[in-house]
């Protein structure tokens, strides 16, 4: 499969992206999962986990912060982890949205209140 072509517009680079999606990879792009869930026994991001419960990506990953025992710095590497899984591992690359709650401020071990 050829890489998208970078200097197309937008809303081409779009339709061709979608012509190659399968409808089992479209439908993964409208689903989430915990990063709790994508953590071994000692917190760490696990390769088996992930291709066990992403392996035709996924649209959003929820709670980075507020599902684990991270802090916002270990939140950040484990989202970088996950994402770099995404982009190197399935088959079109595709990123996911990253959420966490945060209606009341990042919900995280050590997350403090900006102090403006």
């Amino acid at each position: 499969m050829s890489s998208p072509d970078a200097t197309l517009p937008v809303s081409r680079r779009v339709a061709d992206l979608l012509d190659r999606m399968t409808l089992d990879e479209k439908l993964a792009q409208l689903t989430s999962q915990w990063m709790r869930d994508l953590l071994d026994d000692n917190c760490v991001v696990s390769s088996r986990k992930m291709q066990a419960l992403l392996p035709l990506g996924i649209g959003q990953i929820t709670r980075a912060g507020g599902s684990t025992i991270f802090d916002p710095v270990a939140s950040a590497r484990a989202t970088n982890s996950v994402q770099r899984y995404l982009i190197n591992e399935t088959r079109l690359g595709i990123p996911a949205i990253i959420h966490e709650e945060c209606c009341s401020g990042y919900m995280a071990l050590a997350a403090r209140p900006s102090r403006r």
